[in-house]
């Protein structure tokens, strides 16, 4: 997040009002100030705002020059709580994928 130099641009549909209809959401660093290491992008089903029916996502993945799409789908209620770990149901939060980050820097 933020203390990395990350941003998020927008947080969709929060509280079931901000950004109604946003079905994208962006998280990234300036070209070249990601720090190297180890991610994992997980997903919260935080809350429902179309009455606990089953929803899709897909995560796209950008980095030195990669790109991998991923998709994934919650059935079951959302819970209202941060998704900080694996430990979570995947009715409401899931690890899409871990990957190690390099340095971007040309050889």
């Amino acid at each position: 997040g933020g203390f990395s130099g990350g941003h998020l641009d927008l947080d969709a549909n929060a509280a079931c009002s901000g950004h109604m209809g946003a079905n994208s959401e962006h998280i990234f660093w300036p070209q070249g100030l990601a720090p190297a290491g180890n991610y994992t992008v997980r997903v919260a089903h935080y809350e429902s705002c179309i009455g606990g029916q089953p929803v899709e996502y897909r995560v796209t993945v950008r980095a030195c020059g990669e790109t991998v799409v991923l998709t994934g789908r919650f059935e079951g209620q959302a819970r209202a709580q941060t998704c900080m770990s694996s430990q979570g149901e995947p009715s409401w939060c899931q690890d899409v994928v871990t990957f190690q980050a390099p340095s971007c820097a040309a050889p």
